[in-house]
């Protein structure tokens, strides 16, 4: 432990250790410190005594007392007032949340897997309900009082070790942690909007998967678990895989397996063994699975195989099938997420693949009527085409063999088109479970997205992207979905459709224009603060608007006359380089947004190359200064070859630069700066075009061209 288990405050006189002031207890697992007084009739020696002398005897934890401390009361209530998150950590989202505490206010660890409502609505007998709000920030989860925000709670991400979606109930949750906490238990009637977020931070940014369950971890399976003290970790988060463990809990399954494959399953009890062994292997190894050079006995993939529910043959148009019971479902994602483990091994995977029958099983698990266990498969086929987050394998694919891996699995695992109306199938009822819809744009992206869409084949890939497009309506609706990663992702993929396929494109933009999300991402793209959203609904709105006439007609009747009148005077002929997106906060897969896909030109979507500021031009020095205060483009408005205003090329830039015209012209120093230096027809056509802007008049450029010259007396103001 890094600070005492309790600290002693001064009096009100600054008298230290006095049994007449206050101690402090500061506890593990992020919980704030409190501050106690002994009432009449006891002394703070005597409580604290009983109890360094209770945790020695019951637990075995000796508690260390703190007496130099010279804090008084009053002094520590400010300092404990401070206590929070910090002003680093930007909120990602905030959910209402009932918090179902156990007794003792949720510290003590509840036994068994029994979770039953109390008389107070809490755990237990004495356990209670209270009403809490759940933070996630980059970096935590933090749980606050509503009435007064204060936080009660602040848990890191890096101490999380699973998420619970209880299957029996609809609105309970629970977060597991590594370092011993006990389980934080929830009632959100938005569970699996806010279960999906949570899951989206922690997997971006610890770079490692992280398990969605249907039940508790059971007591007793965890070997060894870790307790103490988790610090607030920011960066990547890789999973030690420890070679040794793994090759001892793959034997026992083995032999648990071997027994329940033996005669049939014959064997009494032999599917229970089988079926608590894999509850312990999914409990001991981690969500990313076992080593990837691990051998995994044949047997073991064979039971599992088996025990996976066969999916009957129906019409691919067909609705999901009824779901199953709880119970059943539950058991069902125990044995695809204990088969996920154990695929990342190389060998194992080439095994499975390599069995026509055992592809299908798990293929055929898209279709069931759980959304739990369709979510659980394609987190699956996903893994298996991806390799999952910092795969170790494709640091050493000199070559290429990680790479033909991905191909040979593709190939096999989408031999039969019918899977792709299947998945595209799951994103079409207009209510989807946010983790569904997650997991399915998670196989999206590794199929058509680069740069895993590198590795699928040419006809598979425009099926796919055929089969997306046709989604349209429910494809928009992602863009509302909970999970950043989601948002970026189906952003991705509408720019992948606009450059591969022609027909898919027509049919994206002519939904995007029917549905109103041309105009809804139009108004972000103007109006929304700098940052991911704004870049995004610039980006599809240029995707949309691309040669497609009727969005382009009603982006005219739109835009001011004048703005349109200009943007009609643009070269054809310039080649662009990529924006300068120096100060913008875009993260990896936006980025890619702004990257063309290998071997394609470009559609006019980027920039002109930053202008050097120091030159020695005084026209250009004089623009410096009045549109370096620009959020994203530092660029002069004056081309560096021929001296004539810069065109427009996207719609992102449109009502910025006007802006900085209208500041750099309404100085009149800048006004004669041009003229001084012979730039009479530059300084009259800046004024023109932000005079077409401002009055919303459409006037031709040069049209209103004055007789002046460098010796004009008086200088003439003019007034914007």
């Amino acid at each position: 432990m890094n600070s005492p288990a309790i600290i002693l405050l001064s009096d009100a006189y600054g008298k230290k250790a006095s049994d007449y002031g206050c101690f402090v207890l500061c506890p593990l697992y992020g919980r704030k410190s409190k501050a106690f007084q002994a009432a009449s009739g006891t002394t703070n020696t005597a409580i604290i005594s009983n109890l360094t002398k209770t945790a020695k005897s019951m637990t075995g934890v000796s508690l260390s007392v703190d007496s130099s401390q010279t804090l008084s009361v009053m002094e520590y209530i400010k300092q404990r007032a401070k206590e929070a998150v910090g002003a680093e950590e930007t909120s990602y989202g905030g959910w209402f949340v009932m918090r179902l505490r156990s007794a003792a206010h949720g510290t003590l660890n509840v036994p068994g897997l029994s979770l039953g409502i109390g008389p107070k609505g809490g755990l237990a007998e004495h356990g209670d309900a209270v009403s809490r709000q759940l933070i996630l920030t980059k970096v935590s989860l933090v749980e606050r009082r509503p009435e007064n925000y204060e936080a009660v709670i602040v848990r890191p991400l890096s101490a999380v070790s699973s998420l619970v979606r209880f299957a029996e109930e609809p609105q309970m949750f629970a977060i597991e942690y590594n370092d011993g906490c006990p389980m934080q238990v929830y009632a959100s009637t938005s569970r699996d909007s806010l279960l999906a977020a949570v899951q989206d931070v922690l997997q971006t940014e610890g770079q490692s998967p992280v398990p969605i369950l249907p039940r508790l971890t059971m007591p007793g399976h965890h070997i060894d678990p870790p307790c103490g003290r988790v610090h607030l970790l920011v960066g990547p988060q890789r999973p030690i895989v420890d070679i040794e463990s793994a090759s001892m809990h793959l034997k026992h399954l083995a032999a648990a397996a071997k027994d329940a494959v033996a005669e049939g399953g014959s064997i009494p009890g032999s599917r229970a063994k089988l079926w608590r062994r894999i509850r312990e292997f999914n409990a001991c190894i981690s969500y990313s699975g076992v080593p990837s050079n691990i051998e995994v006995p044949e047997v073991t993939l064979m039971a599992l195989i088996t025990m996976l529910p066969a999916t009957p043959n129906l019409p691919l148009d067909s609705p999901p099938l009824p779901p199953p019971s709880p119970k059943a479902a539950a058991t069902v994602m125990g044995f695809i997420a204990c088969l996920r483990r154990l695929l990342a091994s190389r060998s194992a995977a080439s095994h499975v693949m390599s069995f026509p029958a055992a592809v299908g099983r798990i293929m055929g698990l898209l279709r069931n009527g759980s959304e739990g266990v369709a979510a659980e498969a394609a987190g699956l086929v996903a893994a298996l085409i991806v390799g999952g987050p910092m795969d170790p394998s494709l640091l050493t694919d000199s070559k290429g063999e990680r790479h033909a891996t991905i191909m040979h699995t593709k190939s096999v695992l989408f031999a039969y088109n019918g899977y792709f109306i299947i998945l595209a199938n799951r994103l079409k009822p207009m209510s989807v479970s946010p983790l569904l819809s997650m997991a399915v744009v998670e196989v999206l992206e590794a199929m058509i997205c680069e740069p895993h869409g590198e590795t699928t084949q040419y006809t598979v890939f425009v099926e796919l992207l055929r089969q997306v497009a046709g989604l349209r309506r429910r494809l928009f609706a992602l863009f509302a979905h909970p999970a950043e990663s989601v948002r970026e992702t189906v952003a991705v993929i509408m720019r992948t459709i606009a450059e591969e396929d022609a027909i898919a494109a027509e049919s994206m933009r002519d939904a995007a224009l029917r549905y109103g999300a041309l105009l809804r991402h139009l108004l972000h793209a103007f109006y929304l603060p700098a940052g991911d959203r704004r870049e995004v609904s610039r980006q599809l709105v240029a995707l949309w608007a691309d040669s497609y006439q009727p969005a382009l007609d009603l982006l005219s009747r739109v835009l001011p006359p004048g703005l349109v009148a200009y943007l009609h005077t643009r070269s054809d002929g310039v080649q662009l380089d990529e924006v300068n997106q120096e100060g913008s906060l875009i993260s990896r897969r936006q980025r890619r947004l702004l990257q063309q896909r290998r071997g394609h030109a470009g559609r006019g979507m980027t920039l002109q190359d930053p202008v050097n500021y120091e030159v020695d031009d005084p026209v250009r020095q004089a623009n410096a200064g009045g549109l370096k205060g620009s959020d994203n483009y530092q660029k002069s408005a004056v081309d560096s070859i021929s001296g004539q205003p810069l065109t427009f090329q996207t719609v992102e830039n449109l009502t910025s630069d006007t802006d900085r015209r209208f500041v750099l012209m309404k100085v009149l120093s800048n006004v004669e700066a041009c003229v001084l230096v012979g730039g009479c027809a530059l300084a009259v056509d800046l004024l023109t075009v932000v005079h077409e802007a401002s009055e919303r008049t459409a006037i031709p450029l040069q049209s209103n061209l004055l007789a002046a010259t460098a010796f004009m007396e008086p200088l003439k103001e003019w007034i914007l």
